[in-house]
């Protein structure tokens, strides 16, 4: 990799810039290209427009030298723009303008060549409007339409952002004198004037690791836009036939990635991978590679080298197997995101076993929640495995529940979860899960919610608890929205207002007042027994004062009772501890606890 600070003119030393052919659509706007104007225009201060990546294709001998825009089209784009429309708006045209407008934006295959070529090889997107806009090089001018159909350009229409850019640079730079216009133009081609830094990659760098590396603003470059330039950009080489190859991309990949605002919202969700963030669309890749063993951890694969493994996979597929390929791509998509949710706060979940639905939502509910991911290969594999056998995909998905349940709660290290979604994947009997959740016993379960329990893992098995409970018919209400919030009964600053309420062991016998009682103490907070889930949030006064006002509230300011919709406060905590006068201290505390170790073994064990 190479790294210079360049003038524009280094436009006049490339011949093809060709942007990858599948790359998303020009997307700058009226405020890009104000800023952008504004900033050129300014008498003082120096210029800098940002970074271009560039990757060299290896040159053939009778070939103009081609450099691939990894990153920096929609600048370079705006900036050809720019040149065209100030070339236009200057009066008296002299010939070193003629000169360096024609090097800048065109290019000959030979110098004695009279045919010149746009040095800017756009993608599909935008091949037709970019060369309208730049128009040909006839007898030494340059021509083109646009100029005399300005009125015909909508400032509306999204579909003309070319055309649009055009017509604001010319419109805005007629607004100033043809001195000044010339003083930009001079301003732009000056070589002493580095207004942009290009990065030169060679074969051996990856284009994702080093755009993350140096891009902290603006749309990032992604495992996708990469990976779906490498197939098909692949097959227009293979078919010399880049028209079929674009009504192909149209029936795959813009069907099933960007055939509306909606679909192309939810491939663009991120998602947190460790400190990445990961678009949904990166995601699925990822995890078709995993299932088919492109992506292997063992050999340490990670996501930042995604698109360089798609690339060594397709290097020498036939015509037939990039088809293949990218219709197991698509198929994938199609399962991924009827199966990968975003979650929201009004989704309503029910517990119930023998519902496909149901299960699924449940589980795809507590692997979200944790911030786990590394089973939606498996899962996606379950579900294209076992189409159609609901009662399969149930049991496979109720072992994943268990396991990743037994995992959190008995808090063992989850660091090999990528590994085992790959094991799960590739034992075909599916032995190697039920052997793993064998492991843990329901005594490790119990001990597990007894200390250290999270806030979020103690809200998601209060939650399970809770509609398990509404299995019995006293209850009307068998759905429930997760949209509670997780209280500690004893406050974590006991200290505070709770001083006064006597240690005692679990059998309710007093503990001397020293270190090792306020050490228990303190674990007992944090244990699943001193958790519970309200429908409001209680004021902090209220949350960290004694028993009686927590549970009562003061004034406005509402208590326990008064958010008590559910039975893992209505029942365990009004009806068995506040009516009946009891106090809250480390025995009521271990009491529930074992009621509630219970109903998680119930859930979740063996």
């Amino acid at each position: 990799m190479e790294a210079q600070g360049q003038p524009l003119r280094f436009l006049c030393d490339e011949q093809i810039l060709e942007i990858p052919f599948f790359q998303r659509a020009y997307v700058w706007n009226d405020e890009n290209w104000k800023d952008l104007l504004e900033d050129l225009l300014r008498t003082s201060g120096s210029h800098f427009l940002g970074s271009i990546i560039l990757k060299y294709a290896n040159a053939r001998a009778a070939t103009a030298k081609k450099a691939i825009v990894i990153d920096g089209q929609q600048r370079l784009t705006t900036l050809s723009i720019l040149i065209k429309a100030l070339y236009d708006s200057i009066e008296n045209k002299k010939t070193k303008l003629i000169n360096d407008a024609t090097e800048a934006l065109f290019y000959t295959l030979k110098s004695s060549d009279s045919n010149y070529l746009l040095s800017i090889k756009h993608s599909h997107n935008d091949t037709e409007q970019f060369q309208e806009v730049m128009g040909t090089v006839v007898d030494g001018e340059i021509q083109s339409p646009v100029l005399n159909e300005l009125d015909k350009i909508n400032e509306e229409d999204p579909r003309q952002l070319i055309k649009r850019c055009y017509k604001f640079f010319y419109t805005q730079l007629m607004n100033i004198s043809n001195d000044e216009r010339i003083d930009l133009w001079d301003n732009l081609f000056d070589r002493n004037n580095k207004i942009l830094v290009v990065i030169d990659l060679d074969d051996n760098d990856q284009e994702q690791k080093i755009f993350d590396t140096i891009n902290s603003s603006g749309v990032r470059l992604t495992s996708t836009d990469i990976i779906k330039n490498a197939l098909y950009q692949k097959l227009i080489e293979i078919t010399k036939d880049s028209e079929k190859i674009a009504e192909y991309y149209k029936k795959t990949w813009a069907e099933t990635f960007e055939k509306d605002d909606d679909i192309v919202a939810y491939w663009n969700t991120e998602k947190s991978i460790g400190r990445l963030m990961r678009q949904n669309s990166e995601l699925l890749l990822q995890t078709v590679a995993i299932i088919k063993g492109i992506f292997d951890l063992e050999k340490k694969h990670t996501i930042q080298q995604l698109a360089d493994l798609y690339k060594t996979e397709i290097e020498n597929y036939t015509e037939q197997q990039l088809y293949d390929f990218i219709d197991e791509i698509t198929g994938y998509a199609r399962i991924y995101k009827e199966h990968i949710p975003d979650f929201n706060s009004k989704e309503n979940f029910e517990y119930k076993n023998d519902d496909l639905e149901a299960v699924e939502l449940r589980v795809m509910h507590i692997l979200d929640k944790n911030d786990i991911s590394t089973f939606n290969p498996y899962i996606i594999y379950i579900f294209k495995t076992y189409e159609g056998q609901d009662s399969v995909i149930i049991e496979k998905l109720r072992e994943i529940e268990r396991y990743v349940m037994c995992y959190l709660i008995t808090k063992t290290a989850t660091k090999n979860f990528n590994k085992d979604c790959t094991t799960f994947i590739n034992d075909k009997n599916g032995n190697e899960i039920k052997k793993r959740i064998d492991e843990f016993s329901n005594a490790q379960l119990k001990a597990g919610i007894s200390e250290n329990v999270s806030n979020k893992l103690g809200a998601e098995i209060l939650f399970w608890i809770e509609l398990k409970r509404r299995l019995e018919p006293k209850y009307d209400t068998k759905t429930l929205q997760f949209n509670y919030q997780l209280e500690h009964i004893m406050p974590q600053k006991w200290e505070t207002n709770w001083k006064c309420v006597p240690y005692v062991d679990d059998n309710g016998k007093e503990l001397p007042d020293d270190d090792e009682s306020k050490k228990r103490r303190y674990k007992k907070v944090y244990s699943l027994g001193n958790m519970t889930l309200l429908n409001g949030r209680l004021n902090a006064s209220i949350s960290n004062n004694n028993f009686k006002m927590k549970m009562e509230g003061e004034g406005k300011k509402k208590g326990v009772i008064k958010y008590s919709s559910l039975s893992v406060t209505k029942d365990d905590l009004v009806e068995n501890i506040y009516n009946q006068n009891k106090q809250w201290n480390e025995q009521s505390i271990s009491e529930r606890e074992n009621y509630l170790g219970k109903e998680v073994v119930e859930l979740w064990g063996n």
